[in-house]
């Protein structure tokens, strides 16, 4: 949900969600899904925008 929210940054995101750093958050979250929390971000932001349209 908060990756939905293009005024959070990634690393806000990593702190709300109660990781101690970022870069544990960008490992394990690239480890679940395979891309990075950002691109996972500016996908979604692309697929809301074209459906949007």
């Amino acid at each position: 949900m908060y990756l939905t929210e293009q005024n959070l940054s990634t690393t806000d995101i990593a702190y709300l969600l109660g990781y101690k750093s970022h870069s544990q958050f960008f490992r394990v979250f690239k480890n679940w899904f395979g891309i990075t929390p950002k691109n996972y971000q500016n996908n979604l932001a692309y697929h809301i925008e074209s459906h949007n349209n």
